[in-house]
């Protein structure tokens, strides 16, 4: 009895796999040709998740940050190529030519981020800054104060143009441009070592020695190479 219930089981199962391969089933669950030519060509062009222009902005920036300009400035380009009203990677990219004195570059780079975005104040005090690298004083105040206007409580913008006024020999206007700075900003060091400049060359002795020793109080570990010629500089103003 126990024989002959195996092979009616196996009877059964024998029946059940000619019915599947009289419908067809086995064949129909085979891949189609043109399945399976979708699966070869997705083999060999697998896909790939693409950046974003945020994705490249945002590397270029950490790049930007580690003094890497060089990269820093290809994950800017690649943002543009992905996305080519990204403003803000021409922006960042045009910085990036400024600290490598890369200036008719980063002109460029600043005339299409205010073509993308008019209202760009950073845009224009970075420019300034690019046109004051080229010698171009005159057009450098004009941006600094194209950028005032969009934003006046910009401390950078103030304290470029008052760079700008120096070079111009407006030693008055320049002070009162780093006393707002410093109004704005209080521990703005380069505000206080360029206005304690200024107030050296026209002779008022003791407001240099105060903005210079805010300077000293204020100034960056990175600034180092300036710390101790502002102190010699503070004991001979000092005797």
């Amino acid at each position: 009895m126990k024989r002959f219930k195996i092979s009616l089981g196996v009877l059964i199962l024998l029946s059940v796999l000619n019915l599947f391969m009289a419908c067809g089933w086995w064949k129909n669950s085979e891949p189609k040709p043109q399945v399976v030519e979708q699966l070869a060509q997705a083999q060999e062009n697998p896909v790939v998740d693409r950046k974003s222009a945020t994705d490249y902005v945002r590397q270029g920036l950490d790049y930007a940050a580690q003094g890497k300009y060089d990269l820093a400035i290809a994950e800017f380009t690649k943002a543009q190529q992905e996305n080519p009203d990204a403003a803000e990677a021409y922006y960042n990219r045009g910085v990036a030519y400024i600290k490598q004195g890369r200036y008719s570059q980063a002109i460029v780079d600043f005339d299409q981020t205010l073509k993308l975005n008019p209202k760009d104040a950073n845009a224009y005090n970075h420019r300034g800054v690019a046109y004051r690298g080229q010698g171009q004083v005159d057009r450098a105040v004009t941006d600094y104060d194209q950028a005032i206007r969009l934003n006046p409580r910009l401390a950078t913008a103030y304290l470029n143009r008052g760079v700008a006024y120096v070079k111009n020999g407006q030693t008055a206007k320049a002070i009162a441009d780093f006393d707002e700075a410093l109004r704005l900003d209080p521990n703005y060091a380069k505000a206080y070592f360029n206005k304690g400049l200024a107030c050296e060359q026209v002779g008022r002795r003791q407001e240099a020695i105060t903005a210079y020793k805010s300077y000293l109080k204020y100034a960056p570990g990175q600034e180092a190479q300036y710390i101790e010629p502002v102190r010699q500089r503070l004991q001979e103003l000092s005797k």
